[in-house]
């Protein structure tokens, strides 16, 4: 459990931009610019903290919204780069 931790400890001390739950003062601000990516954690033999990398998230399909939980609203989502001829249980 303490891997998992720091793992999640560290990822969030890198980044510097404020996203959902993940808040820093110093950067009040999303930045999808330069953080829209996926933190991914690992460990190799003999070391004591995680390692730190980014994959980019393929936003092809679905726009990045921003999480506003200040007031409770629905967001309609809307796909893009579908296909026409497949029809999708909307």
């Amino acid at each position: 459990m303490m891997e998992i931790a720091l793992a999640i400890a560290k990822g969030a001390y890198l980044r510097d931009e404020f996203r959902g739950a993940h808040y820093k003062p110093d950067f009040p601000e999303r930045d999808d610019d330069h953080w829209l990516k996926t933190t991914i954690a690992t460990y190799e033999a003999g070391q004591d903290e995680p390692e730190i990398s980014y994959e980019s998230v393929d936003i092809r399909h679905l726009d990045p919204i921003k999480r506003d939980y200040t007031h409770a609203k629905r967001v309609k989502h809307i796909l893009k780069n579908i296909p026409t001829n497949i029809q999708l249980p909307l």
